[in-house]
């Protein structure tokens, strides 16, 4: 059913700060079934080794996923009631970026990934489960950037990096922001994950320490200074 990153360490000393776990599928999944909950529960239960440092979990669709109301919802029921924290979705078929897949998302309160190179144009801005319900319960904002325009090989430029960093700056509501860097092919994942680290910190004026990163570098978690 589900794998996640044998590197989950991490270096921040303020908590939630490993990288989010990453739950994905190569079959289509019959999310219906009883062995969904157990399957569930086995994967929650091999991940929970992260202890309070595990904060987001990812569920990653196959591309050939096609949006189902019914089924979707059912199984998003059974992730929230497997796993305690908050929860995002990265879709990879044209379905799941309709109104109607919007909706569910937002009712069964799932965020859905912004992704660079997005194929379609929804992809690339946050959606489904994106306005706080109140100050301690508000949804997480999560990009994954692959590099562009070769996918998973291209650095951003300064330009790229810096509309990143400012978009980032006027996210911040009091919720939690993932930024995943995939162009690790070249080696450019740490590079720019560093750079826009840098630049957050420069537009803040906080100290050295902000905003906090993981252990590999690659995975920029921000949250904003006090």
């Amino acid at each position: 059913l589900a794998q996640f990153p044998q590197q989950h360490r991490s270096d921040d000393p303020h908590g939630c700060g490993s990288p989010a776990v990453e739950a994905m599928r190569s079959a289509r999944p019959r999310v219906g079934q009883a062995w969904a909950r157990a399957a569930l529960a086995r994967f929650v239960d091999a991940a929970g080794g992260l202890g309070p440092k595990w904060c987001v979990l990812l569920v990653q669709l196959p591309t050939s996923l096609v949006f189902d109301d019914s089924v979707a919802g059912h199984f998003f029921e059974q992730v929230h009631a497997a796993y305690g924290g908050a929860i995002v979705c990265e879709p990879r078929h044209s379905s799941w970026f309709t109104q109607q897949a919007e909706r569910l998302l937002r009712e069964v309160e799932v965020s859905r990934a912004a992704i660079d190179p997005a194929k379609w144009q929804e992809a690339g801005e946050p959606g489904g489960w994106t306005r706080a319900i109140a100050m301690d319960h508000a949804p997480t904002l999560y990009c994954r950037w692959h590099g562009s325009p070769r996918e998973y090989w291209s650095s951003y430029d300064e330009g790229w990096l810096r509309e990143r960093a400012q978009w980032l700056r006027s996210q911040f509501q009091d919720q939690p922001c993932w930024s995943i860097f995939g162009n690790t092919a070249g080696g450019k994942a740490v590079r720019n994950a560093l750079r826009l680290k840098a630049m957050l910190r420069d537009e803040a004026g906080a100290d050295e320490a902000w905003p906090y990163g993981s252990g590999d570098g690659a995975r920029l978690h921000v949250r904003p200074p006090r």
